[in-house]
């Protein structure tokens, strides 16, 4: 009887190929800005002080969701309607890595209003959770996660859509304006009701 052959830990040829491939593309032209951003960030101090959120744009507003709460960001698939059940903020179902998510359209929960130039080539479907229910979404684009002090949080504006206010616990100073904080229950609440 003949012994199994031992187990080689190198990649298989085809994997070199397609692992060359992949680190031998060119990186995004705000790459090594978003990079340095990211490493030049103070750490979070032991009392919990700073608040990390995940920052993206829709239209011409811009938003965070606390980091906690997001799961993924990917380029966006294609969305499958739900005949009866899909309406204006239900969008329908997305499929990311074989698994089918709820897929909203912040854009009018929010009530932004949307850009009228071409979809943007940054748009990204960005997938949040909380207690287990998830939920995706189209932004036109993801920035990057943005930490902030925890006395910087002002109260919400008017020049936050209307709608959204409904949707926000505060303010937050970001890239020379402001960006409305989402309030994670309040959000997953009103994605809730959309299925009613």
């Amino acid at each position: 009887m003949t012994s199994p052959a031992p187990h080689d830990p190198r990649p298989a040829p085809a994997d070199d190929a397609a692992t060359e491939r992949l680190l031998g593309r060119a990186a995004p032209d705000d790459y090594l800005e978003a990079c340095a951003r990211a490493l030049a960030a103070p750490l979070a101090d032991d009392r919990g002080a700073r608040a990390s959120a995940l920052a993206f744009r829709l239209g011409d507003e811009r938003f965070l969701l606390p980091a906690a709460c997001v799961r993924e960001v990917h380029v966006p698939p294609p969305v499958h309607r739900v005949p009866g059940r899909s309406n204006e903020v239900f969008r329908g179902l997305v499929c990311l890595r074989g698994e089918l998510h709820l897929c909203a359209d912040l854009y009018a929960l929010l009530g932004c209003a949307r850009d009228a130039a071409a979809p943007s080539p940054r748009r990204r479907t960005v997938v949040v959770e909380r207690d287990g229910e998830r939920w995706a979404f189209e932004a036109d684009e993801v920035y990057d996660v943005h930490r902030f002090e925890a006395e910087v949080v002002a109260p919400p504006q008017v020049t936050v859509a209307k709608a959204s206010v409904h949707f926000t616990d505060g303010v937050v100073p970001f890239a020379g304006g402001v960006a409305a904080r989402l309030d994670p229950a309040r959000l997953f609440d009103g994605l809730a009701r959309s299925l009613a």
